[in-house]
C-alpha cells in the first residue's frame, strides 16, 4: 500500500529515519497496539533526537490497516497524518499515549462495500429481531444483504428476503452528501427499486451507513472530525476529514 502524506513530500522513509525516530515508532506502534485493534500498525515520527526525548515531535502518521472501527465493522485503511504535537515521555513508557497540547491532522479512511455489506447484514439482523411483529405482518425473513458503491458518487442497497411463496429482491439507491459545516455525511435523493423492501430495513440501513460515514464511532472519544470530502470509486468509499485531537481514540 502507497502511503501518501507529509512525510512522502519531505521525502522521509523508514530506511532514512533516524534512530531516535525508529524507536519512537515502534514504541508508538506497541501502545497503540493495546489501544486498537488492527491487522497492521505503522507509525512514521519526524523530529530532531532532542525534541524527540522531550517527546516532541514534528510530524506523526499513523497507519492501521483493517481497523476495528466499530463491532462488526474493519475498515481497509484508516490513515492520520499529524502536525507538530508533544506527547507526555513518562505515559508513553507506561504504554500510554497522552497529549500535552491539542494537535490537528489529517484523516484519510477507505472502506470497501464488503466491510459495509458485513456490517450492515450484522445490523439488521439486530433490527429484524427489534421489528419482528412489523416483519410478521408482511410475512417475510431476510435472507442477505448487500453494499454496492460505483462511480461517480452512488451508493446502492440490495435485500434478498424470504416470503411465504418465493424469493424476492430489492433495494434502493442513494447519493452521500456532506453536511454543511462538515459535521457529517447523509445519504440522500433516496430512489426504491421497483420491488420496495421491508421499510424498516431501508430506515435501518440509512442511519446505518449515515453513521459510518459520519465518523460518529470515532467522534467524541477526545478527536473531532470536520469531513472534507467524500469520493466513490468502484467498491471502494473514501473519506478525508480534517481532525482535531485532544487525546488519542482507543477501543
Amino acid at each position: 500500500m502507497i502511503l501518501i502524506s507529509r512525510f512522502d513530500q519531505k521525502n522521509v522513509t523508514p530506511e532514512q529515519a533516524s534512530f531516535g525516530e525508529k524507536t519512537v515508532n515502534k514504541l508508538i506502534e506497541l501502545v497503540l497496539s493495546r489501544l486498537v485493534d488492527a491487522e497492521s500498525i505503522q507509525v512514521r515520527v519526524r523530529g530532531g533526537l532532542q525534541r524527540l526525548g522531550r517527546g516532541e515531535v514534528d510530524g506523526l502518521m499513523i497507519q492501521l490497516t483493517n481497523f476495528l472501527f466499530r463491532p462488526a465493522l474493519r475498515v481497509g485503511e484508516f490513515q492520520l497524518d499529524i502536525g507538530a504535537a508533544a506527547v507526555d515521555v513518562k505515559q508513553a513508557m507506561r504504554r500510554k499515549i497522552q497529549l500535552l497540547h491539542p494537535s490537528s491532522g489529517d484523516l484519510r479512511l477507505a472502506i470497501s462495500q464488503a466491510q459495509l455489506a458485513a456490517s450492515l447484514v450484522t445490523e439488521l439482523s439486530v433490527s429484524e429481531g427489534q421489528a419482528g411483529a412489523q416483519l410478521q405482518q408482511v410475512e417475510c425473513q431476510l435472507e442477505s444483504g448487500s453494499v454496492e458503491a460505483s462511480e461517480p458518487a452512488t451508493i446502492a442497497v440490495y435485500f434478498t428476503w424470504i416470503t411465504a411463496t418465493n424469493p424476492e429482491t430489492g433495494g434502493f439507491t442513494a447519493i452521500p452528501e456532506i453536511a454543511p459545516g462538515g459535521t457529517s455525511i447523509e445519504l440522500t435523493r433516496l430512489q426504491l427499486s421497483e420491488n420496495k423492501p421491508p421499510e424498516v430495513w431501508v430506515k435501518t440501513a440509512i442511519d446505518h451507513l449515515n453513521n459510518i460515514l459520519s465518523l460518529h464511532d470515532i467522534n467524541n472519544r477526545g478527536t473531532t472530525f470536520t469531513i472534507n470530502e467524500s469520493t466513490i470509486g468502484t467498491g471502494i468509499i473514501t473519506i478525508k476529514a480534517t481532525a482535531h485531537i485532544e487525546q488519542f481514540p482507543s477501543r
